[in-house]
């Protein structure tokens, strides 16, 4: 399974718990794009059991080496422009233009 946005990581443990369940069993490739974000994962991965099937790798998510063609499934969960987060956090108002989400757009199109 790749998960191609996959920090902070909740997504990418319930994957885990799936394979590591599975009659077939499997393994879990997790990417981020941001190194940082991508060793915080590995780190949080590593501290779940060290039996895990997972790999933590670094790339862009546009330009994941042959993405979709060797795995059984893909899970794509593209970086989001928090507009739902407005209603919860009316502070955040303040800062918030309309370009983050049509920029947010064309990067979500090119990931997916």
């Amino acid at each position: 399974v790749l998960d191609v946005c996959a920090a902070p990581g909740s997504k990418t443990t319930q994957l885990l718990e799936m394979v590591s369940h599975g009659a077939e069993g499997g393994v879990v490739v997790a990417n981020d794009a941001e190194p940082l974000r991508a060793y915080v994962l590995a780190h949080r991965l590593r501290s779940l059991g060290a039996g895990l099937n997972a790999v933590v790798v670094t790339h862009r998510g546009q330009t994941l080496p042959r993405a979709g063609e060797e795995y059984d499934r893909v899970l794509c969960d593209v970086p989001c422009s928090g507009d739902g987060t407005l209603r919860k956090e009316p502070a955040l108002w303040a800062s918030w233009r309309p370009g983050l989400s049509l920029r947010l757009h064309s990067l979500q199109l090119q990931i997916a």
